[in-house]
């Protein structure tokens, strides 16, 4: 009865938000403009990061990759010597990031040096 009645909510509300002005439901159809690309040597399954200046992401080549985000040159790369699958966490002028190597690295967002490692346990 929850499930069903639920369901009634959201099927309303749905209708509602799309169904009443025939414009909003053609801007879903526009395709977005790519501004730039950028290739990895290994395929990206992480979130990227974005801040006021620059992209920053992990891929599966071990390297954290930062890129203007205007343009997408790249400013810096920082090798691990394993596979980043997870999202970077920016914290501040840090980016914290797990890698398939054992570590978490703490790594200073401007320059892309390493400021400390923590020793995890191996292949998280």
């Amino acid at each position: 009865m929850k499930t069903t009645f639920l369901f009634l909510i959201l099927l309303i509300l749905s209708i509602s938000a799309f169904g009443q002005n025939a414009s909003r439901i053609a801007d879903f159809e526009k395709q977005p403009k790519i501004a730039w690309k950028f290739k990895t040597t290994g395929p990206v399954i992480s979130t990227p990061v974005v801040d006021e200046k620059m992209v920053y992401f992990g891929s599966l080549d071990s390297g954290l990759y930062a890129l203007d985000k205007n343009n997408g040159t790249v400013r810096w790369t920082f090798g691990t010597y394993g596979k980043i699958r997870s999202t970077v966490c920016l914290d501040g002028e840090k980016l914290y990031l797990l890698s398939g190597d054992g570590n978490l690295y703490c790594i200073n967002k401007n320059s892309g040096q390493e400021i400390w490692r923590f020793r995890t346990a191996t292949g998280y």
